[in-house]
């Protein structure tokens, strides 16, 4: 039997919560919780900022396991929040 420590549980829970793309409800935590603008453009952009942000929490948090859990949570159609994320990692990654 495994014993899961809640306490590690509740920080790391709370280590998501900074994240604007992440939502946590009753202790799930959805890992793209995003609503389109409306405005390609602006999702765009708004794709590309939470890359950043991303790539900020998977440095400083050294939780590069997050990754996979959000693009898994992405939707099969992609808004261009979406767009914006994948473009937003790749020009990250190659500058």
């Amino acid at each position: 039997m495994q014993v899961i420590d809640e306490r590690a549980v509740d920080q790391r829970v709370d280590r998501f919560r900074n994240l604007a793309f992440v939502e946590v409800c009753s202790g799930t935590i959805h890992y793209w919780s995003v609503r389109s603008t409306g405005d390609h453009q602006r999702d765009i952009h708004l794709g590309r900022k939470y890359a950043t942000d991303a790539l900020r929490f998977v440095k400083e948090q050294n939780a590069p396991y997050i990754m996979p859990f959000i693009v898994r949570a992405m939707p099969k159609v992609h808004t261009g929040i979406e767009t914006g994320f994948i473009l937003g990692l790749t020009e990250q990654a190659l500058s």
